[in-house]
């Protein structure tokens, strides 16, 4: 472009003073004698000054403006000369023509020494807002609701190597201003959350739109801070949208909802709310961004092979989370290492975010175990900084609807109900199983001797009876069905049956039964999976149990016991 532009200066000379305003017409000399000459030196000043205020705004960079102070320079030197030696009009023209062309030849040459990228101002950082982090661009575009309730604004990003705005809307949240912090305030919470269900404008009360979007508010670290309330939601709305209309939902025009609606995952969109977005560079310098990201593959490494104290050592001093379940999966790794395997862990749609100073990462949990892998659970931690790394202040899990419903338990640890699955699916062919009477002239799919109908008649029974006595409340019924080495949850037999003796004490009756009882051969026995459902006088559930069983003494007894909620 600049090229252009010179040969165009050097063609026509009074184009250098109408494109840049560098020199205004040659003033003749007339009777006003001085004044004249003061006059155009004046105006040669201003345009000079306007110059380099026109190329300095972005147009040029710094040697571009100082090649024009070098001519404004040499200008009025020529001009002086015109005036002080030169004794006609008609001299002092020629003189000046002469000089001018060559001024602008000088000028043409010093433009070509400058690289062609001289005239572009050098590009600043891109600003995105400060809750963004990077992290491995995930398979699938990410989608990000932002909410800034300062401008009344709704944002949404799209994650694929970096963030990029692509939409934003007007939007309206609660009648008070500041952060949520008890039921009834009007308020719309801060925070960083998702989305974990979808309600139909079919389903809903005219005010709330063409939809409705709940989220998970208020999350563990809402709760921890002591904050209530519930069904903080986006949808949309019949009515005029006005700024702060709200009782602390996110509320869009009908037609922006449809928009929006469709770049949301349930459980795995975050929506992030604050009060004034704060822009910064993506990657600034000096400020290591990927800790967060090493940080989480540090806590499932440790998950996956380090001790209970280097888990641990992952989580805050002040948050000590639930981990009844850590000697089951100790003993389960001891077993797959007994077979020379071991368990391997893997996160796939990992994303992390930060608001202020609280970080969070959600990511999909797989255990591996040989060739075979199984889906754990979608989990979310949420940590912030301590001294140089960070600690885990809350957790918890969001069960994905990407995965079939049967790979989807509600378990209070679904790690630990993923490894018994991959050991349910063992297809190692033991050299002896024991305990376990072969079928001579069978076997299974699984290279593994069947249970004869005979031994899988008298285990079912054994279930059976088992559940019978617990629902009789009776201990010493119950402990019948446990081998001496019985160990779960962190407890032996004796401790176990006394920690179920202060559940009895507890209620006033006891109902458990099973249904769908699958039985599995392996090396150390039998594994047996059914549905079992749990109603006391104060509570109810339903689960997915899992008994490891051995013959004791020509008796099936339990020798560890695990379930996760369904």
């Amino acid at each position: 472009m600049h090229q252009n532009l010179i040969f165009g200066l050097f063609t026509r000379p009074s184009t250098l003073g109408d494109f840049f305003g560098i020199l205004p017409d040659f003033p003749e000399r007339t009777s006003q004698g001085d004044k004249d000459w003061e006059l155009y030196q004046s105006q040669q000043i201003n345009c000079h000054k306007k110059a380099q205020k026109t190329f300095n705004n972005g147009r040029t960079d710094g040697r571009f403006s100082s090649g024009i102070g070098i001519i404004a320079v040499i200008s009025k030197i020529y001009t002086l000369f015109c005036k002080e030696v030169c004794v006609t009009d008609s001299v002092q023209k020629k003189i000046w023509d002469t000089g001018y062309s060559i001024m602008i030849f000088i000028f043409y040459l010093f433009c070509l020494s400058i690289n062609a990228n001289a005239l572009e101002t050098p590009e600043a950082p891109e600003l995105l807002p400060d809750v963004f982090l990077p992290f491995a661009a995930p398979k699938q575009p990410l989608h990000v609701i932002l909410v800034e309730k300062d401008s009344q604004q709704l944002f949404v990003y799209e994650y694929k190597d970096k963030p990029g705005e692509i939409l934003r809307f007007d939007c309206s949240t609660g009648k008070n201003t500041g952060p949520k912090m008890r039921e009834g305030d009007s308020r719309t919470p801060e925070g960083i959350y998702f989305f974990i269900n979808e309600h139909q404008d079919s389903e809903l009360a005219p005010i709330y739109g063409k939809g409705a979007f709940p989220t998970d508010y208020p999350n563990p670290t809402d709760r921890m801070a002591g904050k209530t309330g519930s069904e903080i939601w986006l949808h949309g709305t019949n009515r005029e949208l006005k700024d702060r209309d709200s009782n602390g939902c996110i509320v869009l025009k009908n037609e922006d909802f449809e928009t929006v609606k469709s770049y949301i995952r349930l459980r795995r969109t975050p929506l992030i709310i604050t009060d004034i977005l704060k822009k910064e560079p993506f990657e600034p310098e000096g400020e290591d961004r990927n800790a967060p990201e090493r940080f989480l593959s540090g806590w499932v490494r440790s998950l996956e092979s380090g001790t209970y104290h280097a888990y641990l050592a992952h989580y805050d001093p002040d948050f000590l989370p639930d981990i009844r379940w850590w000697p089951d999966w100790n003993q389960n790794r001891k077993e797959v290492r007994g077979k020379e395997e071991s368990y391997q862990f893997s996160f796939q749609n990992m994303a992390v975010f930060r608001l202020k100073e609280l970080h969070v990462g959600i990511f999909d949990l797989h255990l591996g175990l040989g060739d075979r892998k199984i889906y754990a659970a979608r989990k979310i931690l949420y940590f912030k900084r301590r001294s140089r790394d960070f600690a885990v202040i809350a957790e918890k899990y969001l069960h994905s609807e990407d995965f079939p419903k049967h790979k989807r338990e509600k378990s209070a640890e679904p790690v630990l109900l993923a490894s018994q699955k991959l050991l349910l699916q063992e297809k190692t062919e033991p050299s002896a199983p024991l305990s376990v009477t072969a079928d001579a002239g069978k076997t299974g799919t699984d290279s593994l001797p069947l249970l004869t109908e005979k031994e899988i008649t008298v285990i079912e029974k054994t279930v059976t009876d088992w559940l019978a006595a617990w629902s009789s409340m009776n201990i010493r019924d119950y402990g019948a069905y446990y081998a001496d080495d019985f160990f779960s949850q962190g407890m032996n037999r004796e401790k176990w049956l006394a920690y179920k003796e202060r559940l009895n004490q507890k209620y006033r009756y006891i109902r458990v039964s099973g249904k769908k009882i699958k039985t599995k051969a392996d090396r150390d026995g039998v594994l047996v999976s059914f549905e079992q459902r749990y109603e006391s006088d104060r509570f109810q559930s339903r689960a997915m149990k899992l008994l490891r069983m051995k013959q004791v003494k020509g008796q099936w007894k339990i020798y560890r016991e695990s379930s996760g909620r369904l």
